[in-house]
């Protein structure tokens, strides 16, 4: 198993993870995200006046390198995230606000460089990946054992998110995302509680 940037212990609430947006691009699992596109009505029973509905799904036909008459026609979730930039800017003002930390590593190819879209269904889920377009779970609290950290950790500090990472930080109830419970380890993991949104 990928251990990359999450180590398997967890411990979070089904009921705060999101599972309604696709990521932009491969990230790592442990990455901190925001919302990049979320727009439209998806209601097709109340959409009055404004046009067609904006599906849930968009059309991805691109993939895997095979020539342009050759491909098969796939749906991709509409609403996406991205590595969150910034959680807070450095006044204290919220600029892209971070909704939580990827569970899965989302990736086209595995470590070999061969496409997941060819493997059997097992090989992604075993290996925790989810398909770039396809949705992907995202937390919004709970405790974690991630190296996905930019600074030196001390044990109660707090954080913010920056390129994705975990950015040190002195704790800040009304900014900090969450607060490391423990300094890094050999292997350069700390102990994290997560509270997003």
């Amino acid at each position: 198993m990928n251990i990359s940037g999450l180590k398997p212990f967890r411990d979070y609430s089904e009921h705060d993870v999101i599972n309604m947006y696709a990521s932009t691009g491969a990230l790592q699992k442990g990455t901190l995200v925001s919302v990049v596109s979320a727009v439209g009505n998806t209601n097709v029973f109340q959409n009055t006046g404004a046009g067609a509905a904006t599906p849930y799904q968009t059309v991805s036909t691109a993939f895997g390198g095979a020539p342009n008459y050759a491909y098969v026609t796939r749906g991709s979730v509409a609403w996406t995230v991205g590595a969150a930039t910034s959680a807070t800017s450095a006044t204290g003002t919220q600029t892209a606000a971070c909704i939580g930390m990827l569970l899965y590593e989302v990736a086209d190819t595995n470590r070999f460089g061969e496409q997941y879209r060819y493997r059997p269904g097992w090989d992604k889920d075993e290996q925790q990946v989810v398909l770039i377009g396809d949705s992907v779970p995202i937390v919004k609290r709970g405790t974690f054992l991630t190296n996905n950290i930019s600074g030196t950790v001390v044990a109660g500090s707090g954080f913010t998110a920056f390129a994705g990472k975990f950015l040190v930080g002195t704790y800040n109830k009304g900014h900090s995302l969450g607060t490391f419970l423990t300094t890094t380890d050999a292997d350069g993991y700390a102990l994290v509680a997560l509270h997003c949104v």
